[in-house]
């Protein structure tokens, strides 16, 4: 506990040195017509959390699998620190991205090989298509997650809430105490992007970390799956929030003829956002609420029937969509 307390002092550190030089470099996200901040934010959060893994790496001796996520996890921040300074094409983006995503598939054979057993579906195995189905997941998640980073507080939010539920799935102390370590930056981020103490201390993640947040959480449910034998239907109802949206904002803008990759105000944080008149705090604490409630709810199926927890999963997703475009034909 002592080293907690520690680290949690260097992580200080460590942040009030990096905003001051971030400052000083203008390493910051302007405002725009889309953008709800009206002045200059740094938005170097995510590069911060990642040196920081980088020394936990450093200085100890966890699972070379996760330490290799965070290593290579450097060209994610690269490619997310490169599109907050140019604004990289979606596409040429999502390329960049595959790289290092297909290099840990194939290099440490992190595949998923099925979607699970099930007593009445039986073994629904991906076979010659499980390579193309882990990849295709992967990038699907990594852009899922950075779209979560679209108002204060809430990727930090849910990448503490997932943290935990690893917790809770895990029974290993080595792999807990590393996602204690984990989890240090995320909660002195979280106050200080969304109960910033002043403008001069409000800081953003930035690609670099939405991005990068999305590939360790990626590999990390595969690791945990592949690892500790985790039923896929378990560790899916972690992630119900970013597919969820993502899944229906992609089909909403398919449907009405819209560029895939246009920026919208579709997604379910900017429509509780406006419902709350722009209070970023209560947004986040309502959908946190929610994200929450229904992690329990399919943790709680799962544990009791997996091919009920299966088809819940795909209910849910249904009915979560029909509300969605209800209510974005009604705006």
């Amino acid at each position: 506990m002592i080293n907690l307390y520690i680290y949690f002092i260097s992580y200080f550190i460590i942040f009030f040195i990096a905003l001051f030089v971030s400052k000083k470099l203008d390493l910051t996200d302007v405002p725009n017509k889309r953008k709800i901040h009206k002045t200059k934010v740094v938005n170097t959060g995510g590069i911060i959390i990642f040196i920081f893994y980088l020394f936990i790496v450093k200085n100890f001796e966890f699972n070379k699998e996760l330490e290799n996520f965070v290593i290579i996890g450097f060209f994610i921040v690269l490619i997310g620190f490169i599109d907050d300074r140019k604004n990289l094409n979606p596409a040429k983006k999502l390329a960049l991205i595959s790289i290092p995503s297909a290099y840990l598939i194939i290099s440490e054979e992190l595949i998923i090989p099925s979607l699970g057993n099930y007593y009445f579906l039986g073994s629904l195995s991906l076979g010659k298509t499980s390579i193309i189905f882990t990849f295709l997941s992967v990038i699907l998640l990594i852009n899922s997650i950075n779209y979560l980073d679209g108002i204060d507080g809430l990727l930090l939010s849910f990448v503490a809430t997932i943290f935990g539920y690893f917790i809770i799935l895990t029974n290993d102390k080595n792999i807990h105490l590393l996602i204690y370590y984990l989890l240090i930056p995320i909660f002195v981020n979280l106050i200080f992007n969304i109960l910033s103490f002043g403008k001069n201390l409000k800081i953003f993640n930035g690609d670099a970390g939405s991005l990068f947040f999305g590939f360790l959480i990626s590999f990390f449910l595969i690791y945990l799956h592949l690892t500790y034998n985790i039923h896929p239907i378990v560790l899916a109802w972690g992630i119900w929030l970013p597919v969820y949206d993502f899944l229906f904002v992609t089909c909403y803008r398919v449907i009405k003829k819209k560029n895939i990759y246009d920026p919208d105000n579709n997604h379910l944080h900017h429509v509780i956002l406006k419902k709350l008149n722009y209070n970023h705090l209560n947004s986040v604490i309502i959908i946190t609420f929610i994200n929450v409630s229904i992690i329990f709810i399919g943790f709680t199926s799962s544990q009791i029937n997996k091919d009920f927890s299966f088809f819940l999963f795909i209910l849910l997703f249904i009915i979560y969509v029909m509300i969605r475009f209800k209510k974005s034909l009604k705006s």
